[in-house]
C-alpha cells in the first residue's frame, strides 16, 4: 500500500504523487484523468501569457488567477513547500551535493568557481510573474536552466528574484544584454553573479568577478579531498533523475501553480498585494 493511500481522504498531499509525476513527464501523453485535463487548460493559459503585454498588469493577474480556478474545477488541492519555479533545461547540476561539501568542510567545490548566473531582482510579486514570463519568452542558445523564486533566506538580501544559469562569463554577458531588453520596463536590477550566496558570505572575494582576467578568489586544490569524500557518499544528480523524465521543463505545471500560492503567502507577509486583481486595476 502506498504512503499516499494512508493519508486522510481530504489531505492535499494525496494529490502530490500524480502532480509530481506530471510535472516531470509532461511530454508523455498519458491517461486522460483530471490531472491531464487540468494540465491541458494550464497550457492554454501559458500560451496566452506568452503573448501578453508585460505592461498589462490586469491581464497577467487575471491569467494567474485563472490557474487556481482550473485546479479548483478539477478538485486538485495539492500542497508543496516549494518556493522556486524552474524553466528551460531540467537542471543536471549537483548544487545540493556541492553544498554538502561547503556546509561540512567550509570548502567551495571546484565546479562552483566556474558557475555564473544572470540575476534580476524586483520588489513586487506582479513583477516576479513578469520575470517568469520573460524567461519563457527568451530564446537562449542552450535553453539554459532558469528559475524564479522568493528569497526566504534571512541572511541573503532581496525578496523576488529570477536567475539564469550560465556556463561562462561570456555566455552570462550575452544573456545579460538580452534580459535587460526584456525586463527594462519593470526592473533595472540585472547583474551577473558567481555561484551561491552562501559562498560569498564566507569568502567575500568569491563574489568579486574580474571580467577581464583571473579572479582573486581561486579554487584551493586542498579541498579536493573533501569533495571526493562527499562524492563517494552521494550519487550525482544525473544518476538520480529517471530516464523517463523530460529534458526540458514545461511552462506552467500544476506544481507551479501550487508554488505560486506559496509566493502569494510570502507577498502577504510583506504587505505586497500587487498580485491581486483589484490592485492591478489601480497600477
Amino acid at each position: 500500500v502506498s504512503r499516499a493511500t494512508k493519508l486522510p481522504i481530504d489531505s492535499p498531499k494525496k494529490h502530490m504523487p500524480m502532480i509530481m509525476l506530471r510535472h516531470n513527464t509532461m511530454s508523455f501523453d498519458g491517461h486522460d484523468d483530471r490531472y491531464q485535463r487540468a494540465q491541458g487548460e494550464l497550457k492554454q493559459v501559458a500560451n496566452k501569457l506568452l503573448k501578453v503585454d508585460l505592461a498589462n498588469d490586469k491581464q497577467i493577474v487575471s491569467c494567474f488567477s485563472k490557474c487556481e480556478s482550473i485546479l479548483a474545477k478539477y478538485e486538485i488541492s495539492g500542497e508543496t513547500d516549494e518556493t522556486q519555479i524552474f524553466t528551460g533545461a531540467v537542471s543536471k547540476l549537483d548544487c545540493k551535493r556541492h553544498m554538502l561539501t561547503f556546509n561540512n568542510f567550509n570548502t567551495i567545490p571546484s565546479f562552483c568557481f566556474g558557475c555564473y548566473k544572470v540575476q534580476v531582482q524586483t520588489n513586487t510579486l506582479i513583477n516576479l510573474l513578469k520575470i517568469l514570463i520573460s524567461f519563457w519568452k527568451m530564446d537562449l542558445p542552450t535553453n539554459n536552466t532558469a528559475k524564479c523564486m522568493v528569497e526566504t533566506r534571512t541572511y541573503v538580501t532581496g525578496t523576488y528574484k529570477g536567475l539564469i544559469y550560465c556556463d561562462s562569463i561570456l555566455e552570462a554577458k550575452k544573456i545579460e544584454i538580452i534580459l535587460n531588453e526584456l525586463v527594462g520596463v519593470f526592473s533595472n536590477d540585472v547583474i551577473i553573479k558567481r555561484g551561491c550566496s552562501e559562498y560569498a558570505i564566507a569568502y567575500p572575494d568569491y563574489s568579486k568577478i574580474n571580467f577581464d582576467g583571473e579572479h582573486s578568489c581561486k579554487y584551493d586544490p586542498a579541498g579536493k579531498q573533501y569533495e571526493d569524500f562527499i562524492n563517494q557518499q552521494y550519487l550525482p544528480n544525473s544518476d538520480l533523475v529517471p530516464k523517463c523524465y523530460d529534458n526540458y521543463r514545461s511552462k506552467l505545471t500544476i506544481k507551479d501553480v501550487l508554488t505560486f500560492k506559496n509566493w502569494k503567502k510570502f507577498a502577504n507577509s510583506l504587505n505586497d498585494f500587487s498580485y491581486m486583481e483589484e490592485c492591478a486595476l489601480n497600477l
